[in-house]
């Protein structure tokens, strides 16, 4: 890919004033122009429109920002608010698109009109190519996930064939997110080969014990 830094100075929408005066640039960032050496920063303010989030009770919605990832709060009654980082970028301008952490809604690639079409492919490109980078990690951390599972699964029949049935319940509760470490799980009884996990890392699940309202058939 050609790097926008080596690209002609008309490609980048720069200009002369004067004989004494630096080039003006095209930020790929937030798409003002800057003069390179000087002390004014590249800001993007974060999409709260994008926030994710709940009030659980209280006067303060709290959760992400689907920008950046940001953590985000605000009041329900008033402007107050708080974002970590405050804002989705701060720092340098750049000239170079592979500098850039595109997403969909604050950090955008160049547009045709504003920017112009090559500097519009350029940026365009380089996000299809983040996009694909990060489709790709998804996958294999889900594949990653899947074979953890599937090791973890093994190791548990295991653990049972061997008589080590505290061993496997440890092993089943911490594999969905359970204290491993309860009370509950300091027994060699197991009735039912650890599916009493299941029921309680999921609460859409209703245990077949529980079934038609009645009460535990025992302890587990």
């Amino acid at each position: 890919m050609t790097s926008l830094v080596s690209l002609s100075s008309s490609s980048l929408s720069s200009k002369k004033k004067g004989v004494d005066s630096k080039e003006e640039l095209h930020c790929v960032r937030c798409h003002n122009v800057f003069i390179p050496g000087n002390n004014n920063a590249c800001i993007i303010e974060h999409d709260t429109e994008t926030f994710e989030g709940s009030r659980n009770g209280t006067s303060w919605y709290t959760g992400k920002l689907g920008c950046c990832g940001a953590a985000y709060e605000f009041h329900r009654h008033d402007s107050r608010e708080k974002a970590d980082p405050k804002y989705c970028f701060q720092g340098s301008h750049t000239t170079d698109p592979d500098e850039v952490k595109y997403n969909k809604s604050s950090i955008l690639i160049c547009s045709v009109d504003r920017c112009g079409k090559e500097l519009h492919d350029i940026t365009k490109e380089t996000y299809n190519r983040q996009k694909d980078a990060k489709k790709r990690a998804r996958e294999e951390k889900k594949k990653k996930r899947s074979e953890d599972e599937t090791s973890k699964k093994a190791r548990i029949k295991e653990l049972t064939s061997e008589g080590k049935t505290r061993e496997a319940r440890q092993l089943r509760a911490s594999m969905l997110g359970l204290d491993s470490n309860d009370d509950a799980l300091d027994s060699d009884v197991d009735p039912d080969g650890c599916e009493e996990f299941d029921y309680a890392s999921d609460s859409s699940l209703v245990p077949p014990w529980l079934a038609g309202g009645g009460s535990s058939g025992g302890d587990y």
